[in-house]
């Protein structure tokens, strides 16, 4: 099951490529984001965006990339990765069209994403369940 943790807008500016701008609230990471293309790819595994945050100081500062992906269903999405020295471990999240989005909404147009989390799963499957033991006094944290 994977929740909604933020929404993102593509921003369109003249002359310039399109950005992803929103808000996100997962794995200690909190705030305004942008996702910026970088513009010399170097190879198809390459991340196809920068993820920027605001840093303490108040400054964008970059803490992740992101890949453009096609789903097998049909469609776009993005793999996104939040990776700064900040963060105790990697957090990793996908980023989908938004389906209130009209099917004919030109490319020219803001589309509205949201992104999403699941918790990963664990190598060799889902874990085994655990026999209960008794409670005792000493266990139970008062």
């Amino acid at each position: 099951m994977s929740n909604i943790v933020g929404h993102a807008e593509r921003v369109q500016s003249e002359g310039k490529p399109d950005v992803f701008y929103g808000e996100i609230a997962v794995g200690g990471i909190s705030g305004e984001v942008y996702l910026i293309p970088y513009a010399d790819k170097r190879s198809d595994k390459s991340p196809d965006y920068e993820v920027k945050m605001r840093g303490f100081s108040g400054d964008w500062e970059s803490y992740g990339n992101a890949w453009a992906k096609k789903m097998k269903v049909g469609g776009d999405m993005l793999s996104v990765t939040f990776d700064a020295p900040q963060l105790p471990q990697p957090v990793y999240v996908a980023m989908f069209p938004d389906d209130e989005q009209p099917k004919d909404t030109p490319k020219n147009k803001a589309a509205s994403w949201s992104f999403t989390w699941s918790r990963p799963r664990r190598a060799g499957g889902p874990a085994m369940a655990q026999p209960a033991q008794a409670a005792t006094s000493d266990a139970i944290p008062f």
